[in-house]
């Protein structure tokens, strides 16, 4: 059966605010690990928004790509496949990164993209 595009605005949307609800969270936990500094830092930073735009589009895609032709999705079941490719995503992400060494060294100002997770 092809794609049902009709739904995909309306599917894209409610996964991107399911996902958009645990990246807030995200952030949530992120500003409890971090400095005042070194969150402002990381929050102001052009990575963080791209991250955070590319990680909410993906999940209302994967949202949409999930229920698209099942004609009893309910919007829970919709918000919920967002919220889990994002986790999903992130928690992937996270592993790769724990497995890399810890530079030692100065302290940099630069953001870093494990900074973000």
């Amino acid at each position: 059966m092809l794609a049902n595009w009709v739904v995909l605005p309306e599917y894209i949307l409610l996964g991107s605010l399911g996902a958009a609800s645990l990246e807030w969270l995200k952030s949530y936990e992120l500003k409890g690990k971090k400095n005042a500094d070194e969150f402002k830092a990381i929050v102001s930073s052009k990575m963080y928004w791209i991250k955070f735009a590319l990680f909410i589009l993906a999940s209302g895609f994967i949202a949409w790509a999930m229920n698209e032709n099942n004609p009893n999705s309910t919007v829970w079941q919709i918000v919920v496949a967002g919220m889990s490719a994002n986790a999903l995503a992130n928690k992937g992400i996270e592993a790769t990164l724990a497995r890399e060494q810890l530079h030692a060294g100065g302290e940099s100002k630069k953001v870093e993209f494990r900074d973000l997770f």
